[in-house]
């Protein structure tokens, strides 16, 4: 402890430490999101553990709060990515096959993460009712309904209602597909527009 030091200083020391990690931190979670990307691509036996890095630096960050929006945004869309590996977006050419209950746990715990971490960022009723909606249509879409319930009765407490209009209202198409709020517009009401070919 250096005594020549105010309590001041040693808090703006603290704080320049915090930023650096901080910044350190996000710089892994593109470069580790890039390397995930490319060896799923590849089909390579590294994925596993790009995964499992990226996770680790993801959970450190998840604890951080009050983090810059640009910062948010990529923290919950690596956890996304994560998620979408084990249960891609359901598509025309989304293949018929079973995911696999392994597979699915392993989704939904990154789909939660995500989640969790945007409540923690914000405190404000209406996007926590928008997150629990993504959260909703996230299991309705690829066959989970009890989970969907669940979702239901939380967004029933939240506005006061059981009428489904409003619980969970017609959402956009784009091809004819149903476009998932993947919440990466993170302070805007309106859901990302996923045009054809995109999604």
């Amino acid at each position: 402890f250096d005594q020549s030091k105010t309590p001041d200083d040693h808090l703006i020391s603290a704080e320049i430490e915090a930023f650096d990690r901080k910044n350190s931190l996000m710089m892994e979670v593109h470069a580790l999101t890039s390397e995930l990307e490319k060896a799923i691509e590849e089909n390579s036996v590294l994925s596993n553990k790009k995964e499992t890095e990226l996770s680790a630096v993801l959970s450190q960050l998840e604890k951080i709060s009050k983090l810059h929006l640009r910062e948010e945004q990529s923290i919950a869309w690596a956890l996304n990515r994560l998620a979408y590996q084990y249960i891609p977006v359901p598509g025309r050419n989304s293949s018929n096959k079973q995911v696999e209950a392994k597979d699915f746990e392993k989704a939904k715990l990154f789909k939660l993460r995500e989640i969790n971490f945007h409540l923690s960022q914000r405190s404000d009723k209406k996007y926590k009712i928008r997150c629990h909606r993504a959260l909703l249509n996230w299991y309705k879409d690829r066959g989970y309904p009890d989970e969907a319930n669940a979702q239901i009765e939380i967004l029933s407490n939240l506005l006061g209602t059981q009428n489904l209009k409003i619980i969970n209202p017609t959402r956009e198409t784009s091809c004819g597909m149903l476009v998932e709020d993947d919440l990466r517009d993170v302070g805007f009401e309106s859901t990302m527009r996923i045009g054809c070919g995109m999604g």
